[in-house]
């Protein structure tokens, strides 16, 4: 290994090992020019490379290696410049490329977390569903990427998915990956390396003019078994030899995963490479329930959708997106509920007594038309979860009413009915209090969720503006901030992904009129690194 402290190019100071592979070290490094961590990949064949004295200069320790190794290393000069093509949020991104010592190297981002393989092991039991749900849609944006470049991956497994601290995926390690060629499938001089179980029939052949999508499609569907089930994936010829309709013997399950999921899974690992989805969007539409693929258990598909990427996005003359443009954290500003103007008189002899229960169907209804008058009488600006307190103030005041005309006497109602009104005043001024009214440079906008101690918005929880702008997802003391976030525009734009101090950060804006959409990250709103596409999927630009 390089030792701490040694310098690459005059730039890269190493800093740490990080792993080691077949054809391969990385280590971390930080780039003293700009004091940025970076990742570095070595180019080292294990049994065909050796160090020299110096610990630093790589040479061929067999003369008849040399061929080999000029192969490989070409190899792997042309995996970091496929990987420089790429422009994708969870796809790492390569920043240069270079030799020295006798080898080569290539620059790229370095990723805070652990890669799925490792997180099975440090757990030693299956993911969750929920977790590994969550993942896919960024998998299938990675894999998109790939596609639309003309690449397959075909190592796609747990060790090669990077998840970092705050959950983004990336697609690591491009080492077995192939171009397609001009009559379809794949181009290749050497043969294509592949992992068992992962791998589907046409790879295990090394059939490469049947090599497409579906091929890292299978892989997806292994990966996602092993993720689940924490089991190795059958070889294809297992899947076969199950003649179960539901292949439990091949690909038994744990208990507790939904019928959809495995559906799903079955599907993408079907061994017959016609019968497997043929690109990620037939998979995205197996997600959504699209033709044949139906069941009653919804709950997985609403947490994925949560989070998918849409083939829906930005129109070229609208390049620039809505931003929202909340700076600081919104003032509070309470609904005043005031008193209801009722007055209850004492008891009149002259008085008939059905005049008691008629009286207090007249307060039930003053108490709910003057909360009607404190909300607006305006439904369109709270949130579609808020909670409806006019409904069950009417409910109340009817129940009450009529427990009150049918339980006292009427020499007493005008009391009892006094402490009913009250109680029903408390109980809705309770239920309207859940939505607060807040203030902002967008304008006012309605909040439902969590707060924090100091009463501004903190956790999960929704707001709907005047201007007719609706948000749903993480806010950090009255800041629009975190992972998941959905933003709607009144003209119908949306934006899905994370947010930071009010603004878009990473994730996916969507023009409503035109089905164009732009994937990657923003700066101060303003998409900065990333790629446009038309509503097909198509590149249009990349930035």
């Amino acid at each position: 290994m390089l030792s701490v402290g040694s310098m690459l190019r005059g730039v890269y100071r190493i800093d740490s090992y990080l792993s080691s592979g077949g054809f391969g070290n990385t280590y971390v490094a930080t780039n003293i020019e700009f004091d940025e961590v970076v990742a570095i990949k070595e180019f080292f064949m294990k049994g065909v490379t050796q160090r020299d004295a110096n610990n630093t200069t790589i040479s061929v320790s067999n003369t008849e290696n040399k061929t080999l190794f000029e192969e490989q290393l070409q190899k792997f000069k042309k995996e970091a410049r496929r990987l420089r093509k790429m422009k994708s949020p969870h796809i790492v991104s390569v920043h240069d490329l270079f030799e020295e010592n006798g080898t080569a190297y290539y620059v790229m981002d370095y990723i805070d977390g652990e890669n799925l393989s490792k997180r099975l092991k440090r757990q030693q039991k299956p993911l969750s569903e929920k977790e590994v749900m969550g993942y896919l849609p960024q998998i299938l944006d990675a894999l998109e990427c790939v596609h639309q470049e003309g690449i397959w991956h075909l190592d796609l497994k747990p060790a090669n998915i990077m998840v970092d601290r705050k959950g983004n995926v990336s697609l690591i390690d491009f080492g077995a990956s192939k171009q397609r060629s001009n009559k379809g499938g794949a181009t290749t001089s050497t043969a294509v390396s592949f992992t068992n179980g992962f791998a589907p029939r046409e790879q295990m052949e090394q059939n490469l003019e049947k090599f497409g999508p579906w091929t890292d499609l299978y892989a997806l569907g292994a990966t996602l078994y092993n993720l689940l089930a924490y089991q190795k994936p059958p070889m294809p010829s297992d899947i076969d030899d199950d003649r179960s309709a539901d292949k439990h013997l091949a690909l038994p399950f744990p208990p507790g995963i939904s019928e959809r999921t495995r559906k799903l899974i079955l599907r993408l690992m079907t061994t017959d490479r016609l019968d497997r989805p043929q690109s990620v969007e037939e998979v995205r539409k197996l997600i959504r329930g699209v033709n044949s693929y139906t069941t009653e258990d919804t709950r997985i598909l609403d947490a994925i959708e949560e989070t998918i990427v849409v083939n829906e996005k930005p129109k070229e003359k609208v390049r620039t997106s809505p931003t929202p443009q909340i700076q600081e954290p919104p003032q509070r500003k309470s609904i005043k509920m005031g008193e209801p103007q009722i007055k209850v008189t004492e008891d009149d002899s002259n008085k008939s007594n059905y005049q008691v229960p008629l009286f207090l169907g007249f307060a039930a209804i003053a108490i709910i038309v003057s909360f009607l008058f404190l909300r607006g009488c305006d439904e369109t600006n709270i949130p579609a979860a808020a909670p409806d307190p006019v409904e069950e103030i009417v409910d109340s005041a009817a129940l009450a009413v009529e427990e009150v005309a049918d339980s006292i006497a009427a020499a007493e109602a005008a009391e009892a009915a006094a402490a009913v009104i009250d109680e029903i005043a408390d109980s809705a001024a309770a239920a309207v209090a859940e939505v607060a009214e807040y203030r902002n440079k967008l304008g006012k906008f309605y909040y439902s969720g969590e707060y924090n101690a100091s009463g501004n918005p903190n956790g999960f929880g929704e707001a709907t503006f005047d201007n007719g702008n609706y948000y749903k997802g993480p806010f950090r003391n009255g800041i629009l901030e975190g992972e998941n976030g959905f933003f709607k525009f009144k003209n119908g734009d949306t934006f899905r992904g994370s947010f930071k101090n009010n603004y878009f950060n990473q994730g996916t804006y969507t023009v409503a009129g035109t089905g164009e959409y732009f994937v990657g990250t923003f700066n101060k709103g303003e998409p900065q690194h990333g790629t446009w596409y038309d509503k097909n999927g198509n590149t249009l630009e990349t930035k």
